[in-house]
């Protein structure tokens, strides 16, 4: 990026300033933004979107990065990797910086591979003579996306769990209905809404049979399922308004595409994440089309094998998503499931299979299932709600209702609290409890100084705090120094 490209950002961004995304302002020829946004370059075109890699230095305090802007051209090979703004001016400018810390890196999709950055962070540091005061971790938080506080990670032990809020085509048709339900879906906490966006035409053939729950949910003479998913389409402009609303609302909006045409319009209306159905994990050009955008995948695997979802997670992979980008979710596609089809273990053999963060997709009645789920390790939850499961449609009778949502969503934000780390010690809340519970080794009956301590003169009782009565084989036979009154702690050393 030359300084011209550069100063033009100025322009661009000038009615974004003040926008929900964060204040940016400029010193001189330099770009800040305040801690925790993303930074999106657009000086290629009009319309066009992308993200920029920068490199990033903390300045002086936690509220301003400095964003210098790297070559989209970035090679796989980190020792290529170069600074377009790189002129005296920013030479002059960067020298004045050489005590700022190394923070993290954006990159654009798929142009910086490695699985660590330190390689490419190092190599920039030795280009320009700075001296950060501490590397960034390749797997810090600030290398992950952040959604409405959560991360969407390979390594997410330590992060929310994201709730994805499926409202599918529970809207009916309707945008009303659908802003209702992304009401419904924020009220209730939780950090995504999904829809479903297709064209009938691209999706199903016009002889095709609707699924045996579609045709007893709907209970319509007709069995057609292109009839019953085009009256469920969403327009452009509908998309566009629901974008807009659940902006509003502070929610995540997503949507299935079910098509090669929907993805690209996915792509185009600025969707970070891609949810991938259950039904399209055979679909190779479906597959090949996503991975290819280089955005974070969430891809589902109800009716699946283990190999067809190591195949179609190897498809992604090589086809330009990165694999700390993926989450793969057990799915059952019944609606609704039974219990005993849920198999939740198995989301922990692709976890073990496939070394990657795993989720899941419920159909289940209620909300046991994805609250265990989580406590088993999901870091994201998909679940079917709607505003009324009396509402006609295919897939309401087997959804939650929004007071349900609701719980679902305390429920697993109490689970998270509770998980913890595998390390076993006293929590805080306990640590003034081990005095009161635990016990010392005491006299059983008055002891004289100079008498051998046994186990007739000796006992166990509470308080804790003096000796431990683990050390109860190496006080036997010590000689009092002292004189004990019964229930006295035994003060002797060992």
């Amino acid at each position: 990026m030359n300084l011209e490209n550069f100063n033009r950002w100025n322009e661009i961004k000038k009615e974004q300033q003040q926008s929900s995304r964060g204040k940016y302002f400029r010193q001189g020829e330099i770009w800040f933004v305040h801690q925790g946004q993303n930074i999106g370059y657009e000086v290629y075109g009009k319309g066009e979107r992308f993200l920029r890699p920068v490199l990033i230095f903390k300045k002086f305090n936690n509220h301003t990065f400095l964003a210098i802007p790297l070559t989209s051209k970035i090679k796989d090979d980190a020792y290529h990797a170069k600074i377009d703004f790189a002129d005296k001016t920013s030479s002059a400018l960067l020298s004045q910086i050489k005590t700022m810390d190394v923070k993290r890196l954006y990159y654009k999709k798929g142009k910086i591979k490695p699985s660590c950055y330190d390689e490419l962070k190092k190599k920039i540091v030795e280009l320009y003579q700075l001296t950060p005061q501490k590397e960034g971790s390749c797997n810090s938080q600030d290398e992950n996306q952040q959604t409405n506080g959560v991360i969407i990670s390979q390594n997410n032990k330590n992060s929310k769990v994201f709730i994805i809020a499926e409202a599918g085509v529970n809207h009916n048709g309707s945008t009303e209905l659908a802003k209702k339900l992304i009401d419904a879906a924020s009220d209730a906490g939780a950090d995504a809404v999904k829809f479903q966006t297709f064209k009938a035409e691209k999706l199903v053939s016009r002889d095709a049979k609707k699924a045996a729950y579609q045709q007893e949910n709907m209970q319509e003479e007709s069995d057609s399922q292109f009839a019953m998913l085009k009256k469920l389409e969403l327009d452009v402009a509908t998309h566009k308004e629901l974008i807009a609303y659940a902006q509003s609302k502070n929610i995540m909006f997503l949507s299935t595409p079910f098509d090669l045409e929907s993805i690209k319009l996915l792509d185009d209306l600025g969707l970070e994440i891609f949810k991938i159905p259950s039904g399209e994990i055979t679909n190779l050009p479906y597959l090949r089309a996503i991975a290819k955008l280089g955005k974070r995948v969430v891809l589902s695997t109800g009716m699946s094998t283990m190999d067809e979802v190591r195949e179609a997670f190897e498809v992604l992979l090589n086809n330009g998503t990165q694999k700390e980008h993926i989450t793969i979710l057990h799915a059952n596609t019944m609606y609704p499931t039974p219990m005993e089809d849920v198999n939740l273990r198995a989301m922990l053999g692709i976890q073990k299979e496939l070394d990657v963060s795993v989720g899941y997709s419920d159909h289940t009645l209620g909300i046991e299932v994805p609250i265990a789920a989580v406590a088993m390790g999901a870091s994201v939850i998909e679940k079917h709600f709607t505003l009324s499961r009396d509402m006609e449609g295919p897939d309401h009778k087997a959804s939650l209702e929004p007071h349900e949502l609701k719980a679902m969503v305390g429920a697993i934000r109490n689970i998270e609290q509770t998980l913890g780390s595998s390390e076993k010690k006293p929590s805080a809340s306990e640590t003034p409890n081990i005095t009161v519970a635990r016990k010392s080794i005491v006299a059983a009956r008055k002891i004289a100084k100079g008498e051998v301590l046994s186990k007739e003169n000796l006992t166990v009782k509470r308080p804790g705090g003096g000796i431990n009565p683990m050390q109860w084989d190496e006080i036997l036979g010590k000689v009092a120094t002292k004189e004990y009154d019964v229930d006295a702690m035994i003060e002797e050393d060992i």
